[in-house]
């Protein structure tokens, strides 16, 4: 059984990109286009508990990745690995995503060996 990964990000290129990325090299992915819906996905759906991984982006609308990371950790309690791959590259943001809860944060654009191997590191180091 391979592991279900959660790609949350408002542009479908993006998520198209990584689901691509991923389901070739043998992951499961679920889409979400906002925290808002990733939440949901996390809390609405029994069957989707066995997510081992969220990757999203920073800036998306109704609810954004920080945002979202933090309500995974506090109000979930979900210690699941969670990787940031955004356009934002500032210190202090990165530091944000981290202190809140992030596992990992890459700066777009990401190679498919590069999120691979980030992935597989992260699942393997059970990182969350």
């Amino acid at each position: 059984m391979s592991s279900k990964i959660l790609i949350v990000d408002d542009s479908k290129t993006t998520r198209n990109y990584l689901a691509h990325i991923l389901r070739f090299a043998g992951y499961e992915v679920l889409e979400a286009v906002d925290g808002s819906q990733a939440i949901e996905i996390l809390v609405s759906h029994p069957q989707n508990s066995s997510i081992r991984c969220i990757i999203t982006d920073i800036n998306m609308p109704v609810l954004d990745g920080i945002t979202m990371i933090k309500r995974i950790r506090k109000e979930l309690s979900l210690n699941l690995p969670i990787i940031v791959v955004t356009t934002v590259d500032e210190r202090n943001e990165q530091r944000v995503a981290m202190e809140s809860g992030a596992s990992a944060y890459v700066i777009k654009p990401i190679l498919p060996d590069s999120i691979i191997e980030l992935v597989k590191q992260i699942l393997e180091e059970g990182k969350g």
